[in-house]
C-alpha cells in the first residue's frame, strides 16, 4: 500500500495530524507513506521515521502547477487520506481520482476528514452537546481511518532536529530544569493576559529557585519581550522572534515542561510527549492527548458561554471580556507547573 496524506497547513494542525504515520504502520501494510505539505511547513516533516517522502508545494504556485503535481502523484499512490478538507486539497484528490478512475484502478481509495460543519452549528450556536468534549484534535485524524474508538496516543510521533546553537550554549549553562512558555497564540482572544506570564514566572522562581526559562514567539510577538528583560538573560532564553518554526518546536527537547496557551507548540509538545500545561480559553478544539499533560481551564459546566470558538478568531460572548481565561488563575497553572515538575 502507497499511502499519501494531504496536510498543507497549519503548524499545529500539522502536528497534530503526525499520529496518522504512526497508526497507519501499525494496522495497515504499509509499503510507502508520502505526506503533501506547504513548502513553509516541510521542513517540520523531512527526516521524520514514519515518513518516506514530503511533497512540498509552494502555495504562491499557480492552480496549474497544483493540478500537473496531483496528477503525477495519482501514478505514484494507491491511498489518499485528505486530511485538510480544503479547497486545493479538493483539487488534488479530485484529480487524482480521475488518474485512477482511466486508469481502471477502481480499488484504489480516498480517506477524507470531515470539518463536521453541522456538528459545529449546533455546538457552538444552539449549544447542543454535538462533538465530543474535550475535542482532543489528535484523536480527530484518526477517526476517517479507524472509527471515533478512543486510542491511547502514548507513542512519540515526532524527532526533533538539532538544537540551535544559542540555545544549546545557554542550556548547558542553565543550572536546574527548563520551563519553555508560549504566551502567544495565532488569535489574541486565545491568549492569557500577557501579565499573567510574568506573575507566573515569579511563583514559579519562588517555589524552584533552579527554574530557568524559554520564552518562544514569534516575529509578530514583541509585546513578549518585557517578560524577558524583567527576568534577564541569566534566567530566560528570549527565542522570540529569533528561531524558524524547525527550531522553536526542537527546542522543547531540551526543556522539562512547556506551559502554553492553545497554539501549535502545545501540540509539538504532545508528539514529543512531555509535560505540559495547556492554559484554554473560549477554543473547543485545542486539548492535548498525550500522557503527560494537563489542563488549567474554567471548567465548561461554571461558564455556559465556553467554548465559543473553534480558534480563538470569533469575538467573545461574554459580557465580561475573556472571562474564560481571566478567571484562570496564576496559582493553579503554577501548582500545576510544579507537579509536572515534581
Amino acid at each position: 500500500m502507497r499511502v499519501l496524506i494531504i496536510r498543507f497547513s497549519s503548524f499545529g494542525d500539522i502536528f497534530q495530524a503526525l499520529v496518522v504515520p504512526a497508526e497507519l504502520r501499525r494496522h495497515w501494510k504499509v509499503e510507502h507513506l508520502g505526506w503533501l505539505t506547504r513548502a513553509d511547513f516541510a521542513d517540520l516533516l523531512r527526516g521524520q521515521d514514519q515518513i518516506d517522502e514530503v511533497i512540498a508545494f509552494d502555495r504562491r504556485s499557480s492552480l496549474g502547477n497544483l493540478i500537473k503535481l496531483a496528477w503525477k502523484l495519482g501514478a505514484r499512490f494507491d491511498t489518499v487520506y485528505d486530511a485538510h478538507s480544503n479547497l486545493r486539497s479538493l483539487i488534488v484528490r479530485s484529480v487524482i481520482r480521475a488518474r485512477w478512475i482511466i486508469s481502471a484502478r477502481f480499488q484504489n481509495k480516498v480517506f477524507i476528514r470531515s470539518k463536521e460543519r453541522i456538528r459545529r452549528f449546533l455546538f457552538f450556536r444552539l449549544r447542543m452537546n454535538s462533538l465530543p468534549s474535550p475535542y482532543k484534535g489528535a484523536e480527530s485524524y484518526l477517526w476517517p481511518l479507524f472509527g471515533k474508538a478512543t486510542r491511547k496516543l502514548d507513542q512519540i510521533t515526532w524527532r526533533p532536529s538539532k538544537l540551535n546553537p544559542t540555545f544549546a550554549s545557554w542550556q548547558e549553562a542553565a543550572a536546574g530544569p527548563i520551563v519553555a512558555l508560549a504566551p502567544s497564540a495565532a488569535w489574541p482572544n486565545k491568549r492569557w493576559p500577557t501579565e499573567r506570564w510574568s506573575e507566573l514566572t515569579k511563583h514559579l522562581i519562588g517555589a524552584r529557585s533552579d527554574l530557568r526559562f524559554a520564552l518562544l514567539g514569534g516575529p509578530d510577538d514583541g509585546f513578549l519581550n518585557k517578560i524577558a528583560d524583567e527576568f534577564g538573560e541569566d534566567r530566560v532564553f528570549n527565542g522570540v522572534g529569533r528561531l524558524t518554526l524547525t527550531e522553536s518546536a526542537s527546542l522543547l527537547s531540551g526543556c522539562q515542561l512547556l506551559i502554553a496557551n492553545d497554539t501549535g507548540l502545545l501540540h509539538v509538545a504532545d508528539r514529543l510527549q512531555m509535560p505540559l500545561i495547556a492554559i484554554i480559553g473560549p477554543t473547543a478544539f485545542g486539548y492535548p492527548s498525550g500522557p503527560h499533560a494537563k489542563v488549567a481551564e474554567v471548567p465548561r459546566s461554571e461558564l455556559s458561554c465556553k467554548p465559543c470558538s473553534k480558534d480563538g478568531r470569533d469575538a467573545c460572548r461574554n459580557p465580561e471580556k475573556l472571562k474564560c481565561l481571566k478567571e484562570v488563575s496564576v496559582a493553579h497553572v503554577a501548582k500545576l507547573a510544579l507537579e509536572s515538575l515534581a
